[in-house]
Formats: structure tokens, sequence, C-alpha cells
């Protein structure tokens, strides 16, 4: 395939990967968007793990230039890839996720980076919410001391985000882009993974090699996130695969004074889990990693005879804690679309109710004011939105804020975007207020309310946002925005 808005002088060709798994869904847009990639030479290499929603008759009927290998059964994520790698010839491939979509320079920007860098194993894109493109998905991965990765700026705002070019522990499975014969060198995937922290693994064995893992903010791909390997299970299977193949890394890729320290620690912080109830699936992941014991061993003594790198000399890229940097919301975050399809009563609002369909992006868990438990509240992040939809009768939006200003030193400033959507109007009313916080108690703020009935989207935009962790060293690490009291009150007549 060739494409003459790219000037195609020396750029190599690409393989192009996808796992499929009933991906029917997310097909369509997925290979619309890649075959729009801005990029004179690539081939899509679709392996299809045995679907039962007719993927593959429809690739077939769609994309007669996609090659299909089929598998009998679901191997996986890591066997399936290996398989479509093995297939391919060209001096980079890249991995894709079936439920993405890639902005037309996610592969060029890729390529760029790699070309300019030959010790570059592999490059990652910066991915987004196909649902919510304001918000990261991830942009490269991480890893903590005791092998748990997390995707780095997972649920920060894109329009805050860094735009430089960095190294990162590992790059993320999603959309990567992975040179030939680095992967080669280093025995490509654990095939003993069938899903989840392949990539984790593969990125912490090119690092100890003394290649370098890049993320790439200019590379941008829009990702359903679970997609469809959460039809495979809930987030308890994730973990669980997750948890076992966790330990099967440390035990090959740590030297072995880390492995003294560290193994303990992973089994009395799971074995801790377990009594206080949380079903982590940690004695099946003994289990399963004691039956792979052997080949455990085996990998092991490659891995450490052909590592040019130190642990220590990989710490920085290595969270030094074994709480993770990264908290998921205890809600289902909306965006308009999906408020403007709900059923909910007017002029009102639960910002505490983690069954709200109230809330976007941008808002921690809900927890109680140190001061007084019996006041719940949320914290932003450095944006947050809401919706409420509206009656169209005169009212006021009275907003509770907690900004600890003179705990932190500093006058605490935010922005109110107040987008008034009409029901029958298409073109929205947009409003902007500016406040300033000085106090550590909590201050009122009052928004006028008028026009037609409809719908109402609030952003709550802060200047700056700071981490408790900084303040009271005690490992929560969250970038706090503004506390919002547990209710918007209701809009008055």
């Amino acid at each position: 395939m060739k494409n003459n808005n790219v000037n195609s002088t020396n750029l190599p060709s690409i393989d192009v990967i996808i796992v499929n798994y009933n991906g029917i869904k997310y097909l369509p847009d997925c290979l619309e968007s890649l075959f729009l990639s801005q990029y004179p030479s690539f081939r899509v290499i679709i392996v299809d793990n045995a679907s039962s929603d007719n993927s593959v008759k429809w690739i077939k009927k769609n994309y007669h230039q996609v090659t299909v290998i089929k598998n009998k059964i679901n191997e996986g994520f890591g066997k399936a890839n290996a398989k479509g790698i093995e297939y391919g010839d060209s001096p980079y491939f890249a991995l894709l996720n079936n439920d993405t979509k890639v902005d037309r320079n996610w592969l060029i920007k890729l390529v760029e980076v790699m070309e300019n860098n030959f010790y570059c194993a592999t490059a990652c894109s910066k991915l987004l919410f196909m649902n919510n493109p304001e918000v990261i998905n991830a942009s490269g991965g991480g890893m903590n001391i005791i092998g748990y990765g997390y995707d780095h700026n997972l649920f920060s705002n894109n329009k805050r985000a860094s735009h430089k070019i960095k190294d990162v522990f590992f790059a993320t499975a999603a959309a990567c882009l992975i040179r030939r014969c680095h992967y080669n060198s280093i025995n490509g995937f654990d095939l003993s993974f069938f899903m989840y922290h392949e990539d984790v693994d593969l990125g912490w064995r090119m690092n100890l090699m003394g290649y370098t893992v890049k993320y790439v903010p200019d590379s941008v791909v829009y990702h359903a996130f679970g997609g469809t390997s959460m039809k495979s299970g809930s987030m308890q299977f994730r973990n669980r695969l997750g948890l076992r193949h966790a330990l099967r890394s440390l035990l090959k890729n740590y030297e072995i004074t880390t492995l003294k320290y560290i193994l303990p620690l992973f089994c009395h912080i799971n074995i801790n889990n377990f009594k206080a109830g949380i079903a982590t699936g940690f004695f099946r992941a003994l289990l399963w990693n004691l039956l792979w014991l052997p080949d455990t061993v085996i990998k092991r003594c490659r891995v450490q005879r052909s590592r040019k790198k130190s642990d220590k000399k990989l710490s920085s890229l290595i969270w030094q804690d074994v709480q993770l940097p990264v908290q998921f919301p205890d809600y289902s975050i909306q965006n308009r679309k999906s408020f403007k399809n709900k059923s909910v009563g007017e002029d009102e609002i639960n910002i505490a109710d983690n069954t709200t369909c109230h809330l976007g992006y941008g808002w921690y868990a809900c927890e109680p004011y140190f001061k007084d438990p019996s006041v719940v509240y949320r914290w932003t992040r450095e944006e947050a939105i809401f919706f409420f939809r509206y009656s169209g009768r005169d009212g006021l939006l009275r907003l509770k804020v907690l900004g600890l200003s003179k705990l932190l030193g500093i006058k605490r400033a935010f922005t109110i975007y107040l987008t008034q959507y009409d029901t029958l109007s298409s073109l929205p009313i947009c409003l902007k207020y500016f406040f300033t916080i000085e106090s550590d108690h909590w201050e009122s703020f009052d928004i006028l309310l008028s026009g037609k009935p409809g719908y109402v989207e609030v952003r709550i935009s802060v200047a700056k946002t700071w981490s408790p962790h900084e303040i009271f060293n005690n490992k929560d690490y969250r970038q706090l925005g503004m506390g919002v009291t547990a209710t918007i009150e209701s809009i008055c007549n």
C-alpha cells in the first residue's frame, strides 16, 4: 500500500499486527483509521483467536488486503502476537489493539523516533480514552518495586500533559512499534503468559539489555480500554492473571540480592490482602508459578547472563514504593453523549454517590471530611466535569469548595466553565467564572442559572494541583485539585 502524501524516502516497511477476539464491534473503526495512516508502506496482519462473532468473515469481505491468521482456540495475547510477528519479515512491527482508532500520523511519529536511535528497542503511542479523548489512558508504562505494572498519567487531563518524548519502563502494547532484531535478541514475549503483563515483562528485559523504551506523545491512538479483553472476564480475572505473571517476571528479572528482599515483601502483601478478604488469586498464582518453576529457572539464567544493566541503574524507571501512583475512579465516567441519553431527575446532582451518572472525568473516590466524617466529598484532579439536567427555571447553582490555601501557603485559584445545552437548539451557551480561595475552610460559590430546559456541563479547572505525600509524607501520591462537597444543592427558584 502506498500513500503519496508522505515522503517515502528511506522509510522502512512495517508489519502491523492486530490480535482479534470477538472484536466485530471495534474492527470497522480500527481498520478504517489504520488504512488512513500517513505512512507509505505497511502490511496488516490480524491473528484471530477463534472468534465466534463472524469477525474473520467480515474482515475478508471488507479488507481483502489484510492477512488473517486463524487460531483454532483462543491462544491469548502473547502467543497470538508471536504468530503474527513470526509471519512478518519487516525490520519493525507495530502492535495494535483491535479496540483502537489511530491518528493519521501515529505510525510515522514512532518510526521517526526509532530511526534516530538504533538502541531504541520499542516506542509507544499516547493512548487517549476513545469515549473521553480529553483524558489519558496511558503515556507509556511503569512498574513498582513488587512488579505491578501501571499506565503513566492514567485518567489525567491531556491538555495539561507533557509533550516531551521520554524513557519509560515499558511500551504499552495497545499501540507500540518494536524493532525486530532487538525483540529477537531477548527471545520475544514470554509465551507462558496467556494475557496481561506481557508488555511489562518485555519492556523490563529490553531495559536490562541496555536498550531504551520511548514514549512518543505526538503519536496518538484512541483506546476503548478493555473493549474486547474484558469479555474474557472481569477485572478480577485481569488482576489474577496479572499477579501470577508479575511473580514470574520478578523471579526471572531481578538480581538475586534484590529478589531476596522483594519476594518476601510480595508474599507478605498478598497474604495480608487475602486475610483482609481481598480476592487477588495469590495462592493460584503461587501454584501456577510452582508448576512453571523449572522453566522460570531456565529463563532466569538466560536473562541474568545476558543483562547489561543492574537493578540499581534501572531504579529511576521503577516506582520505588508498593503503593501505585494511580487510582481508578469509583464511578462510571460519563461524557456529554452518554449523559444526554440518561434518565435523571431535573435540577439535582450528588457528587458523593458512586452510582451516579452525573460525573464526567477528573474525580477521585469520595471520602469523609477529616474534620467532620459526616461530610462526604470528592477531590478533583487538575480538571473535573459533572453534568445535570436543567428544568429551565431561574435558580442558583451552589458549589462548596475546599482549597486548603493556608495549609499549602498559596492562594488557590480555579475556573468554572459552564455550558448549557438547550434541548431545542444546537447552539450551547458558554459562561466562564474565575474564583480564588484563601482559607482552609469550605467556601461557597454561587452561579446564577437561567435559560431554556436542557442539560448543563460544569467543568472545574484548577490552576495548580498538590500532592498530600509532599506535605504529610503519607504515601498518598494523588495530584489534588479542589475538594467539592458531597452534594451540589438543588437549584432554587
